[in-house]
């Protein structure tokens, strides 16, 4: 394993973004705190001194993302001018592109981060589970009111879990 190109961040920066491309490549499951300060080259006394277990990182690591995912991604996309179906539309195509760049960069992790954690994890890290619903809730409603953004959310992540399931790029039909 190598550790990850971020010599400029602090040690609790480079436990997240090493999360980040761990639990997005490998789910919650695979991934040990071993493995997660391999990545972010620190000491497991480190990994402690930030986070008091390995749930409390992923929490930091799932709302980093979401904060970079909404505010560079789906936040820019709503503003653009146009219609709300047409702004649905380059929102779903920027979530399922990098699925489709995937096939020319194969060890390139591709999927859906939080789609990720949400089938790895199980009732027994509700913390987890909470945040993730709450990711979602917030998702769906940027992406539509009631159960518009529901099924907008819903098309997103069912295309990025069986892409990713089956390793098809014509599944997400970007």
């Amino acid at each position: 394993m190598t550790t990850t190109q971020n010599h400029g961040l602090d040690t609790r920066d480079r436990l997240i973004e090493g999360a980040v491309g761990l639990l997005h490549s490998q789910g919650y499951r695979s991934v040990g705190v071993k493995a997660l300060c391999e990545v972010a080259g620190v000491q497991k006394g480190s990994f402690y001194h930030f986070f008091s277990s390995k749930e409390d990182l992923t929490l930091a690591a799932l709302d980093r993302s979401w904060d970079l995912f909404r505010t560079d991604v789906i936040e820019p996309m709503l503003a653009e001018p146009g219609d709300p179906a047409s702004r649905l539309r380059t929102i779903r195509e920027a979530c399922l592109g990098p699925v489709s760049e995937h096939h020319a960069d194969p060890h390139r992790p591709h999927g859906c981060l939080f789609g990720r954690l949400a089938a790895s994890i199980t009732a027994g890290e509700p913390l987890l589970r909470a945040r993730l619903a709450e990711i979602f809730t917030e998702w769906a409603a940027l992406l539509g009111e009631g159960s518009e953004g529901w099924t907008a959310l819903a098309d997103i992540l069912g295309r990025l879990v069986l892409a990713f399931t089956v390793d098809a790029s014509e599944v997400v039909g970007a």
